[in-house]
């Protein structure tokens, strides 16, 4: 490491000196994301014993060489004894070697004993298995590290590892959230003025590093008012079912994340207002949406919401040997459902 020269910013010293063995840190454009993982995989093969490997996974095999080939290359000259650029690995003098694999074929990363990986623009890789199923595993050995690395993609896989890693008391994670603003090398008034010409969800999302969907700005907070529920108006309840592959040739099965579902139900004054009762929103699976359905029904009292809930619930799943299968149904259902 004495001879690697390196400099650290500090938000970059505060991960790696954090003690957590699962960071996942969702950080903007331009905020030195990159260049931490390529230091701390180069630093992490230094340490590892002998017999294992540390790993770098991209999204794609181009990004992958991209991003990381040559600065490894550069950043760890001192230490590098081989690289093979056609099998993407480097082997450092103490003969552990740096595998470098994009998640396009998971099943290339099986077989490893690893110390340490870390997985770079973690949210444009499409399926959380990779982790799951292929490297979480193969760090069991040696109890080795993993960095999920990114700017955000809306609200996929890792913005649920990061909601975990931030609120759970699991001490084994820990997150971490950084805009470009944190990079104290990039002029301010060079942000400044991309925010002037960016669209808001660019900017949120590029420098800000926001989870925040292309719709999440269609509402305005200040269009919204806090008040007791009125006497007078007529229940709706809009629900809107997420759906899943194959879903009727395999209903017990995990099916890979589409969407959220979202129930809410409300309220409709004679004036045109709604008065929002209560929102349920969440991913998942078939017996899931069924479940929360009728947990709805059952904790709201009123015997029109609890008779509307019944008759979409009958619309939206049907029981066949005690299987419940699924029609991708969205719906707004009033009281006068119920006469029809």
């Amino acid at each position: 490491m004495a001879n690697l020269n390196w400099s650290l910013l500090p938000w970059q010293i505060e991960v790696w000196q954090a003690p957590q063995r699962f960071k996942v840190i969702v950080a903007g454009r331009r905020t030195g994301k990159s260049n931490i993982s390529i230091k701390k995989i180069i630093a992490a093969g230094l340490e590892a014993p002998a017999g294992s490997a540390v790993l770098y996974v991209g999204p794609t095999q181009a990004q992958t060489r991209q991003i990381a080939w040559d600065a490894i290359l550069d950043q760890g000259r001192e230490v590098i004894k081989s690289a093979h650029i056609n099998s993407m690995d480097i082997t450092l003098v103490n003969g552990v070697k740096i595998h470098l694999r994009s998640a396009e074929n998971p099943d290339t990363l099986r077989g490893l004993k690893l110390h340490f990986v870390v997985i770079d623009e973690a949210a444009f890789i499409k399926d959380s298995e990779i982790w799951t199923k292929v490297i979480r595993p193969a760090l069991s050995d040696l109890k080795g590290e993993a960095w999920f690395i990114s700017s955000p993609a809306g609200r996929n896989w890792l913005y649920d590892l990061y909601k975990y890693a931030l609120e759970s008391e699991d001490p084994e994670w820990g997150a971490w959230h950084k805009t470009t603003f944190d990079n104290p090398t990039i002029d301010k008034k060079e942000i400044e003025a991309a925010e002037k010409t960016l669209s808001s969800f660019a900017f949120k999302s590029e420098f800000l590093a926001s989870f925040d969907t292309a719709g999440s700005d269609l509402f305005k907070e200040e269009w919204l008012k806090y008040t007791e529920e009125p006497q007078y108006g007529e229940y709706v309840i809009a629900i809107d079912l997420a759906g899943f592959e194959d879903v009727a040739k395999n209903a017990g099965a995990a099916k890979k994340r589409l969407d959220e579902s979202a129930i809410t139900i409300c309220k409709v004054l004679d004036n045109g207002d709604w008065w929002v009762k209560d929102i349920l929103h969440g991913r998942w699976d078939i017996r899931d949406k069924k479940r929360s359905l009728a947990v709805i029904g059952v904790s709201h009292n009123d015997d029109v919401i609890y008779l509307v809930l019944l008759k979409i619930i009958g619309k939206c799943f049907n029981t066949l040997d005690g299987v419940s299968t699924f029609s991708n149904f969205n719906c707004v259902i009033s009281r006068n459902s119920i006469l029809n």
